[in-house]
Order: structure tokens, then C-alpha cells, then sequence
């Protein structure tokens, strides 16, 4: 199955890529109440916004759940799940807000202009070299 990013949104702009994905469910978790067809899948990958951030804490803190080391570090997650999300929520809004970190989305339309956000990476740029620093310059923060 080939995931492929092709047409132009008006939230994203063109995009480039094409991708491949022998692993199907793995996102499943992220699309549990919207019925997306995997065979076909076309999306967009954007820079994120803060906006985006209760959408990527959802993700995260679903995926992350039924961990081992989610249940070693927080016993009681159930009875306080809450918190378990709004943790993932407040560290994703601080990686997004330092200057050295790039936020990307993977979003898919799934209804009369409705846009849905199947995933999310974050990268840090921890190095202080010359071409770290000529992306700290280009960004506006």
C-alpha cells in the first residue's frame, strides 16, 4: 500500500511526498470513530499549529495508554485520565512554542471539507552549528 501526498490543500499547500506504509494499523487508533479507507489513503503533511495541539494530545495519549511503562509510571491512570491527557497536551504545546523544534501533522479529509490529523512527528534541532542556526533565523517566532 502506498500512502501518497499529491494534491494541493488549502490548509497545507502543495505537497511532494509520496510515502510507504507496510503497517496499516497503526492507525488505526487515531481513525477508531472515522470510517478511512486504507487502501486509498491520500494525505497532507503540514507544519502544525498550536491549535493542533488537543488533536496530536489525543494521538499520543491513546497511543501511549496501554503501555507497560505507562502503567509502571502512573498506576492510577484511569481513575485520573484526564491529567494523563492534559500532561501530553501541555508537552506538546512547550516542544511547539521552543524555537529549535519543527511540528508536522499528517491531515486527511474525510467529509464535505472536513479535515481530520491521522499523525504527528516532532523534531528537535539540538545542535548549534551554522545550518542550526540558519533555521532558527528563518523561523518566526
Amino acid at each position: 500500500m502506498a500512502i501518497s501526498c499529491g494534491q494541493i490543500n488549502s490548509r497545507c499547500g502543495p505537497a511532494t511526498q509520496t510515502l510507504g506504509n507496510d503497517e496499516p494499523n497503526a492507525m488505526n487508533t487515531a481513525m477508531r470513530t472515522t470510517k478511512i479507507s486504507l487502501e486509498t489513503l491520500v494525505f497532507h503533511l503540514c507544519s502544525a499549529t498550536l491549535s493542533d495541539a488537543p488533536a496530536i494530545a489525543s494521538i499520543a495519549s491513546t497511543a501511549y495508554l496501554y503501555s507497560a511503562l505507562t502503567w509502571f509510571l502512573s498506576p492510577s491512570v484511569n481513575t485520573y485520565i484526564i491529567d494523563y491527557y492534559y500532561g501530553f497536551e501541555r508537552r506538546i504545546r512547550m516542544r511547539m512554542i521552543d524555537p529549535h523544534n519543527i511540528s508536522v501533522v499528517a491531515i486527511v479529509a474525510v467529509e464535505d471539507d472536513t479535515e481530520m490529523i491521522i499523525g504527528y512527528a516532532q523534531f528537535i534541532r539540538l545542535s548549534s552549528n551554522a545550518a542550526a542556526l540558519a533555521l532558527l533565523e528563518g523561523q518566526d517566532t
